[in-house]
């Protein structure tokens, strides 16, 4: 769409780019031109005679995918369980993925803004986590409802909106693991857990992770395990040391429960 202005001069362009607007009294004026997906541009003219203009439009950058989860962890060195929002979101550009710049979010009902970290800045993946702390909140259920809105910019400084994205369900219950726990054990051995009932669809997800000091390492996972489950079936080679495992709950729309760590040892 073109339009000149003051006045009610308008066109639409060919699909080649082309336009044309006769019969238009001399004078100065702002000739605007803006596409669905691309940031509107302008220039002032002086018309006395024929003028030609020339625009190449940005390419709005825009949203693949957007992930808002929350996420309970239960731990031993924490008196009380931690819950927070986890968010990931995977932006391009029509122009060129690289020209992704910056993605953000703001939740309006809190007045919040942040900035999310580049995670992978080849597929431009960003992710962030967000705790009750740095809101003034006493619990994440507390934005169940409220509406949080990304928003990604390219490097010549186009940026759009996405819809609002809201948090869909906390899981308060917490999986707990049965064995093994503080034993000896060679792969492959069985780890059991306590049966969960959940009034929605989801699956279980364990994660081995082997104790380096003070750090941990992921030495292997097991994915969707049926909810009926109540045990797995680890056969992985595992280094002699000491481990820990952890379970997961992990529901149909990503949000996810954790269960204590589990120790164990591989002799």
């Amino acid at each position: 769409m073109i339009k000149l202005q003051p006045g009610h001069f308008s066109a639409l362009a060919a699909p080649d780019g082309s336009f044309a607007i006769d019969h238009i009294p001399a004078g100065n004026y702002t000739l605007s031109v803006a596409a669905a997906g691309f940031q509107e541009d302008s220039l002032a003219l002086e018309l006395r005679q024929s003028v030609s203009a020339s625009f190449k439009l940005d390419a709005l950058p825009f949203f693949r995918s957007i992930s808002l989860t929350t996420q309970h962890i239960s731990t031993f060195i924490a008196p009380q369980d931690s819950f927070f929002v986890s968010m990931a979101a995977a932006a391009d550009d029509p122009d060129n993925r690289s020209d992704v710049k910056t993605v953000w979010y703001h939740v309006a009902e809190f007045g919040y803004t942040d900035t999310l970290f580049e995670a992978s800045p080849q597929e431009k993946i960003f992710t962030g986590e967000l705790d009750t702390g740095r809101l003034g909140i006493a619990s994440v259920h507390e934005l169940i409802g409220k509406a949080f809105v990304f928003y990604v910019e390219d490097l010549p400084g186009a940026a759009s909106a996405s819809e609002p994205v809201y948090i869909s369900r906390i899981i308060a219950e917490t999986p707990r693991g049965l064995a093994p726990i503080n034993a000896a054990v060679t792969p492959p051995f069985q780890l059991h857990w306590q049966p969960l009932a959940l009034p929605y669809p989801f699956t279980f997800h364990i994660e081995i992770k082997k104790v380096n000091f003070t750090f941990l390492t992921l030495a292997g996972e097991i994915r969707d395990i049926p909810a009926n489950s109540t045990a797995a079936t680890f056969s992985a080679a595992l280094q002699p040391g000491e481990y820990i495992w952890l379970l997961y709950v992990v529901d149909e729309l990503g949000n996810r429960s954790r269960s204590l760590e589990n120790p164990f040892i591989v002799p």
